[in-house]
Order: C-alpha cells, then sequence, then structure tokens
C-alpha cells in the first residue's frame, strides 16, 4: 500500500514537473507570438504613417493642383472676358466703319451723278454755244456780205454791225470767252463792248482769236468788272 502510494506520488510529481516544462514551452511560444504580434503591429503602424503621410502628400499635392487649376480658370475667365470687350469693340468699329463706308458709297454715288449731271449740262451748254456762234458766225457774215454789196454798188460805206455773245468767264484767270472770231474780221487788240438793254457794261479787249470765238480782258483793271456782266450778255464789235 505504501508503496502504491509512493509511486503514485512519484507518477503526480512527474506529472507536474511535465506539467510544468510543458506550460513553460507554451508560455515561451506565447511571449514568441506576443512578440510577433508587436512586431507585426509596429510594421502595420508604420503602413498606417505611411499611407497617412502618402494620403496627406496627395492630398496637399491635389490642393496645390486645385488650387493652379483654380488660378488657371480665373486667368481664363479675365483672358474670355478681356477678348469679349475687345471684339465688342471691334464689332462697334466695323459697324461704324460699315455705316461711313455706307455713307462714302451714297455720297460717292450722288457725286458721280453730280459728275455726270455736270458733264452732260456742260455738254448742252457746249452744244448750244456751238449752234450759237454758227448762228450768229451765218447773221454776220450776211451782214458783212450785204455790206460789201451795198458798197459794190455804190454806196456809202459803212461798217456793218457785228455781233456776239459771252459764252464763258473766268475770273481768275480776268478772261472771257466770246462768240466773235476771225470769220467775224477780229484781230487781237480789237475793241469790243458789251452792251445790254442799250446800256454800255463794259469794253473788252481781244487777247487770242479763233476762228469763230475769242479771248478777251477788260480793257480796265476794275474789281467790280465780272460783277457787271453775265454769261449770255450780248458783246459788239466797237472797232475793226
Amino acid at each position: 500500500m505504501v508503496r502504491f502510494l509512493l509511486t503514485l506520488a512519484l507518477l503526480c510529481a512527474l506529472g507536474t514537473v511535465g506539467f510544468g516544462y510543458y506550460n513553460r514551452a507554451k508560455l515561451g511560444r506565447l511571449v514568441q507570438d506576443l512578440a510577433s504580434a508587436r512586431q507585426e503591429d509596429d510594421r502595420t503602424k508604420k503602413a498606417i504613417a505611411q499611407l497617412q503621410q502618402r494620403l496627406k502628400s496627395g492630398e496637399e499635392r491635389q490642393a496645390g493642383e486645385l488650387k493652379i487649376m483654380q488660378d488657371q480658370q480665373q486667368k481664363l475667365a479675365a483672358d474670355l472676358a478681356a477678348t469679349k470687350a475687345h471684339l465688342d469693340r471691334a464689332t462697334e468699329q466695323l459697324e461704324l466703319r460699315d455705316k461711313e463706308n455706307k455713307a462714302l458709297t451714297a455720297a460717292l454715288t450722288q457725286a458721280g451723278q453730280n459728275i455726270e449731271q455736270k458733264q452732260r449740262a456742260e455738254s448742252e451748254r457746249n452744244a448750244l454755244a456751238g449752234r450759237l456762234i454758227r448762228v450768229e458766225d451765218t447773221l454776220n457774215q450776211l451782214r458783212l456780205s450785204m455790206a460789201a454789196t451795198a458798197a459794190a454798188k455804190g454806196k456809202p460805206k459803212v461798217a456793218p454791225p457785228i455781233e456776239g455773245t459771252i459764252l464763258s468767264m473766268n475770273p481768275g484767270a480776268q478772261a472771257l470767252t466770246i462768240s466773235l472770231g476771225r470769220n467775224a474780221g477780229l484781230a487781237p487788240n480789237a475793241r469790243l463792248t458789251v452792251i445790254k438793254n442799250g446800256v454800255t457794261l463794259s469794253q473788252l479787249r481781244v487777247v487770242s482769236v479763233d476762228k469763230d470765238s475769242c479771248v478777251a480782258e477788260f480793257v480796265s483793271a476794275a474789281p467790280e468788272n465780272f460783277a457787271k456782266v453775265a454769261v449770255g450778255d450780248p458783246v459788239t464789235l466797237a472797232t475793226r
């Protein structure tokens, strides 16, 4: 009985020692596992810190990029506003120039019409002057022929009246164009008299002579000379 109890006690002691060794090994493994867990936790914390730093850097970079984009957007908006204002001014100037061009075109058209009217009037005046010259030249030739016939018949020699008309006046050149020329017996320095309604208006001197017209000037240089006479006034050869 005692031996059994001793054996049982020995077995219990051995079991206790074995269980102690087992617990010590398990405790060692637990300590190792805890150290590994702590290391993993440290690595996790470092990874989280790195992720947070990267996230912060990314947020800062995104904030910077957003600020740049906002600045660019504001600059583009300002450029767009300036471009629109410039375009509005250019449009206004274009419309103003278009109006000026239309006004100039209308004025040019009117001027062209006026020039055409003046040209037609000048052409008509020249045609009428030519007809007048031919009629007056015919009458003067008839008067000269009648005077020559009368002289041939032995009648007293009487100078026939040679009559013409003022065709144009040039105050700048102090000259008048008269519808009398060589056909009517005119020569340079011949004297002409402007008579209207029986009243002598002025005396002229022939400067140059053509076939059926001449250029004359006033005998006396007076400032009111051109105010006394007008185109269409009759002119008579005073001396031959």
